[in-house]
């Protein structure tokens, strides 16, 4: 082995190391007898921070490599049998995955659909007590209510091996996502793409959300990875099969079905009356799909209630919260309805511009990324429901392929921000974190010209 490799293999070596010591949360939660969620002891919170800074350096130091580009695709097997381990760790932050799980018991042990029953129903179940909003029906799209069933079905009782089960299915749609991202990668990014498909294949932040708390944010973001592929790849049915089914676990997905179109279009150098005829059978073929998932298990009008109610929701997690606390602190005083459709207002002309840029440059594969994750990022900056720190997963493979300056700096800053919302609120995290890139970007922008003056 030669210097060069042996120096790849060792930093890769430390980070592999460094996933498995995520083990320590569970020992030291243990410890310290703590149960909540996210951790509150003063000794747990430490100690995961400790742990994410050791994997924040391996992430970093490995990916950081100047010989990365010799990494191979195989080599992702080691993370996936690290993941096979943390996939037994109980969830960590968030409750979220017990959510899930007690809709899958609802529709496999007691064989009504969790879009029409909630789990305050079924007061005896063993997993009635981990579950926090017993008064909900499921919010989640179909294929994300048989994924959650699936465990159920095989482990019934089982709670360790259910809570097993359902992450390696999220692990499963990993694997998925890293093979067309080293496409992605490999066909349409001309140079780095190697070290784009690193950050993105052994991120911290997936690893979390997807091996310890099991967030179903993943299947979104696991299909859109080969839909976009095949988008553009022209191949249009395919494309539109993942993204119904990224569609059928989250519905947020919707939100970047105009840039298919528009990417479509510009491809195929249609004029709007073409692509209208010929984007039918795909129309067709998604509404089959969700016919056919959706029928088994449809609860009415109850089944899109849960996420109707977040219209009036204000929470002090939101961008838009933060944003009124500065101006409460400059001596301006904006009801919480002005400040919401200001937000929205500006997420309408920031997504029309989108829009208009895609049409202008949408045979451009990194600009097609650039609005995909613009279009994410803008929802969150507008959210005023619970800005969830996993959310973020759905732009995560954008951000990665935008190729935005300091790229690495970038996704290490947007993974953190997200895995550190255990510790202090997300956005005034978001906050610190963008003024950080900014003001690096600027340090960039003018150095050049003080060291040319000097």
């Amino acid at each position: 082995m030669t210097g060069t490799a042996s120096s790849l293999a060792m930093k890769r070596v430390y980070f592999l190391l460094s996933v498995l010591a995520l083990w320590i949360m569970a020992f030291v939660m243990v410890w310290q007898g703590e149960t909540n969620l996210p951790p509150l002891k003063i000794a747990v919170r430490y100690t995961i921070l400790a742990l994410y800074a050791n994997l924040g350096f391996a992430y970093v130091w490995w990916s950081s490599d100047t010989h990365i580009k010799k990494e191979r695709l195989t080599i992702w097997i080691w993370l996936a049998l690290a993941g096979v381990l943390l996939s037994f760790l109980p969830p960590v932050f968030s409750g979220d995955m017990m959510y899930y799980l007690m809709r899958g018991r609802i529709l496999g042990i007691y064989g009504k659909t969790p879009y029409a029953h909630t789990p305050s129903e079924f007061p005896n179940d063993m997993w009635r007590p981990y579950d926090i909003w017993p008064n909900q029906t499921d919010a989640y799209g179909p294929l994300s209510v048989y994924m959650q069933t699936a465990p159920v079905v095989v482990f019934g009782n089982a709670i360790v091996w259910t809570v097993w089960a359902y992450k390696i299915i999220l692990l499963g749609l990993v694997a998925l996502s890293v093979v067309y991202f080293w496409k992605l990668a490999e066909e349409f990014v001309p140079e780095g793409g190697m070290r784009l498909w690193v950050l993105y294949a052994y991120s911290p932040f997936v690893i979390v959300n997807a091996f310890i708390d099991g967030h179903n944010d993943i299947g979104l973001m696991a299909l859109s990875v080969p839909s976009v592929y095949y988008l553009l790849k022209r191949k249009y049915g395919r494309a539109f099969l993942f993204w119904t089914l990224a569609f059928s676990v989250k519905y947020m997905v919707l939100l970047i079905l105009p840039f298919y179109l528009i990417t479509m279009m510009k491809q195929e150098k249609m004029s709007l009356m073409s692509l209208a005829a010929s984007v039918w059978k795909y129309a067709f073929l998604a509404a089959g799909i969700l016919f056919l998932l959706f029928w088994p298990i449809w609860g009415g009008i109850q089944t899109f209630v849960p996420i109707l109610k977040t219209t009036a929701w204000f929470y002090t997690s939101s961008i838009p919260y933060a944003f009124q606390q500065g101006l409460k602190l400059a001596g301006i005083d904006m009801h919480w309805r002005a400040v919401q459709y200001l937000f929205l207002s500006g997420y309408a002309a920031l997504y029309a511009w989108l829009i208009w840029h895609c049409f202008r440059k949408g045979s451009n594969p990194r600009e097609l990324f650039r609005c995909l994750a613009l279009a994410y990022a803008g929802f969150y900056i507008s959210l005023i429901s619970p800005l969830a720190a996993w959310y973020w997963l759905w732009a995560f493979p954008w951000i990665v392929l935008a190729q935005w300056p300091r790229t690495t700096l970038l996704v290490v800053l947007y993974s953190f921000t997200s895995l550190l919302a255990f510790f202090k609120r997300i956005n005034y995290l978001s906050v610190i974190a963008a003024s950080t890139y900014i003001s690096v970007l600027f340090y960039d922008r003018f150095k050049k010209p003080a060291v040319q003056r000097i």
